[in-house]
């Protein structure tokens, strides 16, 4: 029977998670509780579970220190982080650690059984996991230094590199990546998952825009583990890379230096009541002129331009299964849904339930040429 240890500081969720579940059905046992992180690394060390579910925040010690602790002294459990907090820095943390799930609050039901059961069905993999972290781990020890100084060479290269020079360096990354991980797929994931973190981070250290680049952490994440072969890893990086360029460099568009920031003020301030008026005064411009350098740069409307950010970001917010329709356009910007739902359908031809439906049955995930707001064809 499968162990099962629950950390919340807050009675009410403890209960939820230990009552949400038939555990004995599922072949488990809630073998402890706690309040807080320093009595959660007492019990976990003593009851050394199969799956930890706890909330980041804690005292004494944080879920992060609690999901490293499982990571290297079990291996093959599980750690599911729950927050209250959307957070871009804590969302990297979790995908570092390895961590099976990272929930937002509030819980819903259905997205907590789903990460429970899969870790689940993962666990009963085990052996197989615990001989391949076994082989990654024999590989650090006998030598990680080559491969670390080359993820550190890769994060200097996609700060300072061209386009072409990245994608050059990227084919004897990929190379140097296949003779460390010696075929074991697990290696070879986890050193491409790093290199694809390190190009997300580089966006998001430039632009501080989170929602910019098209897709999630976690879409980015799952694009790896559907990577069949480290030839397709390099396809997909390439594209990643090239895509992440010219989103930063503006490759394609001829946009001034005041239209670009007016852009980024409106990439920053889409969840706002934010209209010409506003944007105009924020940069101490008149509104008829605001208006038509904007409409001489991009060949669209203000308004347009708006409605296209705030759709770009409900596009990958309707592809979470935990946002209802109505909180979707209300998170970027459209109070009233009838209206949200006018202009969607309007720019993306379908209305978003559609989108919502279709891309819970495409698993490809968001492609990587729709990263932000795209330029209408002149």
């Amino acid at each position: 029977m499968k162990k099962v240890v629950v950390i919340d500081d807050k009675s009410v969720v403890r209960n939820m998670i230990i009552r949400t579940f038939d555990w004995e059905n599922l072949n488990c046992k809630v073998v402890g509780e706690a309040t807080d992180g320093a009595q959660g690394q007492r019990m976990i060390s003593n009851m050394q579970p199969d799956l930890l579910i706890t909330d980041i925040r804690l005292a004494g010690r944080d879920g992060f220190a609690l999901a490293e602790w499982m990571r290297t002294h079990l291996p093959c459990a599980k750690t599911i982080l729950t927050t209250d907090y959307r957070n871009f820095d804590y969302a990297r943390q979790a995908i570092r650690l390895k961590v099976h799930a990272y929930i937002i609050k509030p819980l819903q039901q259905a997205e907590l059984s789903n990460a429970v059961q899969t870790a689940l069905d993962e666990l009963d993999q085990c052996p197989a996991a615990a001989h391949a972290a076994k082989q990654a781990n024999g590989n650090e020890t006998r030598g990680s230094g080559p491969i670390m100084s080359e993820l550190e060479q890769f994060n200097i290269m996609i700060e300072r590199a061209s386009t072409g020079q990245m994608i050059d360096y990227l084919e004897g990354f990929i190379m140097r990546v296949k003779q460390y991980s010696c075929g074991s797929e697990i290696v070879w994931r986890g050193l491409i998952s790093k290199a694809a973190m390190s190009i997300a981070e580089h966006y998001f250290k430039v632009t501080r825009d989170e929602y910019g680049m098209g897709l999630s952490l976690y879409q980015l994440l799952d694009d790896i583990d559907r990577l069949r072969s480290l030839e397709e890893a390099y396809a997909y990086l390439s594209s990643l890379i090239t895509a992440i360029k010219q989103k930063l460099s503006g490759e394609g568009k001829h946009y001034t230096p005041l239209v670009k920031q007016i852009i980024d003020y409106i990439n920053s301030q889409y969840s706002r009541n934010i209209n010409l008026a506003s944007v105009a005064d924020h940069f101490g411009l008149s509104q008829s002129y605001v208006s038509r350098i904007l409409r001489a740069d991009t060949g669209v409307h203000f308004t347009d331009l708006v409605s296209r950010t705030r759709i770009e970001v409900a596009k990958q917010l309707l592809q979470n299964a935990k946002y209802k329709l109505n909180e979707v356009g209300d998170l970027v910007g459209f109070k009233n849904y009838a209206y949200f739902y006018h202009v969607f359908k309007r720019i993306e031809g379908v209305s978003p339930k559609e989108f919502k439906n279709s891309s819970h049955l495409n698993s490809a995930g968001t492609s990587l040429t729709n990263l932000g707001w795209k330029e209408q064809d002149q």
